[in-house]
């Protein structure tokens, strides 16, 4: 039997070695009745099989109850006679069977009478007293019965406690009305709070720590709420790319989204609730949301809609979103339904993409390399055109995929993301210290370690991935040109072996399209202050 805990093992143990406290019998007027008679005169039991099948039929159309109501000769019959001394004078039993045979035989019913499955069940789940009741009960009588155990596993929680570890109490006033917290925040927020707390240990609850899962909520919804707003022109069945073709930046978030679903589906499966919701918010809050959306932004925004790196950056949107809603489902299910019924793409009045198949159309002449394999996209059209599943919860589970990143590029985009840090604090010192008011107002001139690995860089120096990573109007590599004036701020971090983040003003025009600071605005065209990107990309749809 798996133990969850595994220290329940042990407790369960030494109460099967000692177990002080337990009968089999109780004096109470209700419950199930210890059905046969003793003989007044020598004690001897009267348990014969008529009496059992009397008393089975009564029990059967009248309840247990019945033991108690109807007199002696309806289960007894006219020959009843004591099996030791023969005598007539006979008394029925009133004790009760303990409780906890009762709840013990519980699986018995489920099984057998039911049928809803074979033993053992998958999991039996309890508070941590169990051990010495429920769990225990339905061990022995299982083992008794049938020979076998009636679970394979048993998990065990704690019990629910104020912010300060105190029991709830209504002298102490610190009990809270799980209908109220429904009314003030919805069920979803209950819910993440069971999820949330580690439940092995007695699981903490007040106002403020409801408040804090409101706003881990807010920005898993937010998420979503991104996701599908920048999905709206998007068809997976002509518009997805195939992960060989993708920028390394948007290969690298797949392999993210893909170590995610392998840690989440482990997680369940070891019922660590409290390591899903952890791991999910943070992936929604640090890697999308403060990072990978942000930094996207431009390009949804400003590239026209079939541009190759638009699509790229919406095919990682479309499998984040595909794989979230399945993810989340089992523990924020009213949001994962929600979110699934506001899927663009899985509307009837709109496209269904259906697994196979082959073509892409995404190949940035920047980022493709000379030796990948030929393009594949795994997504067709649906060939009826059906809905798909009618629910998130006739989704699968997303499965780990081999995402096409190798070692070195995935350790030469964690060095850049290092670098990034260093950059945005030099970006956030310009800010605090010199009244740089975006980080888009500014270039950064950065003097890399000897051996540092480089991204993609242009002639003049300029390397255009960390301009995307840092979201600034440039990137130079090196000291700051003497055109550009005086660093705001020069930050040199401890320990990075000689790193130099200048932090720059940018002396160029701002371009009213992308906000970004370019020496060709207001040159490139005569009457727009634009940048000469943004010009080419007004230019595709026939402006100005």
């Amino acid at each position: 039997i798996a133990w969850v805990p595994p220290w329940g093992k042990d407790r369960m143990l030494g109460m099967l070695k000692n177990r002080p406290d337990w009968c089999i019998s109780r004096q109470r007027s209700w419950g199930v009745p210890i059905a046969f008679y003793l003989c007044k005169a020598c004690d001897a039991v009267y348990d014969e099989p008529g009496l059992r099948a009397r008393t089975l039929e009564r029990f059967a159309k009248e309840g247990a109850d019945t033991w108690f109501k109807r007199p002696d000769a309806d289960f007894l019959g006219d020959a009843a006679l004591c099996p030791s001394c023969g005598s007539k004078d006979l008394r029925k039993e009133t004790d009760i069977l303990d409780v906890w045979f009762d709840s013990g035989m519980s699986h018995a019913y489920v099984s057998e009478v039911l049928k809803d499955f074979e033993l053992p069940a998958d999991l039996y789940l309890e508070g941590s007293d169990q051990h010495r009741g429920w769990f225990h009960s339905s061990l022995l009588i299982a083992l008794l019965r049938k020979g076998t155990p009636p679970y394979r596993a048993v998990l065990t929680h704690g019990f629910v406690v104020d912010e300060k570890g105190r029991k709830m109490s209504k002298s102490l006033g610190n009990v809270l009305d799980p209908n109220v917290l429904i009314k003030q925040h919805g069920a979803e927020i209950l819910r993440l709070w069971t999820s949330y707390e580690d439940y092995k240990n007695d699981i903490r609850v007040s106002d403020t720590i409801i408040s804090q899962l409101v706003d881990v909520y807010r920005r898993i919804r937010n998420t979503c709420r991104f996701l599908l707003a920048n999905l709206y022109d998007f068809d997976p069945a002509k518009d997805a790319c195939a992960h060989e073709t993708l920028p390394l930046t948007e290969r690298f978030m797949l392999k993210k989204l893909s170590a995610l679903a392998g840690d989440l589906k482990e997680a369940y499966e070891t019922y660590e609730f409290h390591a899903v919701i952890q791991q999910l918010h943070q992936f929604c809050a640090l890697d999308l949301s403060a990072f990978y959306l942000d930094i996207s932004k431009d390009a949804l925004y400003c590239l026209h809609p079939a541009h190759p790196k638009r699509r790229a950056i919406q095919t990682v949107l479309y499998e984040t979103l595909e794989a979230l809603m399945p993810m989340m489902a089992p523990i924020l299910s009213f949001t994962a339904e929600e979110v699934f019924e506001h899927v663009p793409y899985r509307r009837r009045d709109k496209f269904v993409p259906a697994i196979g198949g082959s073509a892409g159309p995404c190949s940035t002449d920047a980022q493709s390399r000379p030796n990948d394999p030929p393009t594949q996209n795994t997504f067709v059209p649906a060939g009826d055109h059906s809905p798909g599943p009618a629910s998130v919860f006739f989704l699968d589970f997303p499965a780990p995929k081999n995402v096409p990143v190798e070692e070195g590029e995935l350790a030469a985009f964690k060095a850049w993301l290092d670098l990034r840090t260093h950059a945005l604090k030099a970006l956030e010192m310009a800010r605090k210290e010199k009244g740089l008011k975006s980080n888009l107002d500014a270039i950064l001139a950065i003097e890399l370690p000897k051996g540092f690995p480089l991204p993609q860089t242009l002639p003049d120096g300029s390397a255009p991935l960390f301009e995307e990573l840092f979201i600034t109007s440039g990137v130079l590599l090196g000291p700051p040109a003497k055109a550009l004036g005086e660093p705001l701020v020069t930050h040199r971090p401890e320990a990075q072996g000689g790193l130099v983040v200048h932090a720059l003003r940018s002396p160029h025009p701002k371009c009213e399209r992308c906000w970004k600071h370019k020496p060709e605005v207001g040159k490139a065209h005569s009457s727009l202050m634009v940048c000469a990107r943004c010009l080419e990309e007004l230019s595709r749809v026939g402006l100005p």
